[in-house]
């Protein structure tokens, strides 16, 4: 669903310079940006992409607006606040609580309410998982894992080790070993 820019700049406490009514549908990077999108600036290796985005709208500090050719949200922290952005616009699927008949947990595994377990999942002994988690397809939780409230665990993620509250841990990579955490 559309979000106007001047209520994004209110949500999100940031100066806007532009058309408060411009519709922002989704992000993107500041190459492939096209109208409806927005993006972010923060890296001054990307001052060219930035000066040739058609965005509708940048994320960045006010000492950069002069370089931006669409319309600004001026922000002490631009990653963040386009971080804070990206999960209005993109939010998570809604839970579908239960246990997949595919899923194995173990007897003294404890699954919080209104959380889901996909298919394939393995939760193995004495492990938690809190309230509202979503635990992916094939996803491992070894022996003794406690995962908090309101994380989320996509496809194939292999945990032997508790994780940080409220995160999403994407399947692993080469290029991606950080956790996110949700704000």
């Amino acid at each position: 669903m559309p979000v106007s820019l001047g209520e994004l700049a209110t949500r999100y406490g940031c100066e806007l310079k532009g058309d408060p009514a411009t519709a922002i549908e989704r992000v993107a990077t500041l190459g492939s940006a096209g109208a409806g999108c927005i993006s972010f600036f923060a890296n001054p290796s990307y001052r060219d992409a930035l000066r040739q985005t058609a965005a509708a709208a940048v994320i960045l500090k006010s000492a950069d607006a002069a370089d931006c050719p669409v319309a600004v949200l001026l922000s002490d922290e631009p990653y963040l606040t386009y971080a804070r952005i990206a999960a209005t616009l993109h939010p998570p699927a809604p839970l579908a609580p239960g246990i997949h008949s595919t899923a194995v947990v173990a007897t003294t595994a404890h699954i919080g309410n209104g959380a889901e377990v996909a298919a394939n999942a393995v939760i193995g002994e004495n492990c938690t998982v809190g309230d509202d988690v979503y635990i992916g397809p094939g996803c491992v939780l070894g022996d003794g894992v406690n995962i908090a409230a309101e994380s989320r665990l996509l496809a194939n993620v292999t945990v032997l080790h508790g994780v940080p509250d409220r995160c999403t841990v994407p399947r692993a990579s080469r290029h991606c070993h950080r956790l996110r955490r949700i704000r």
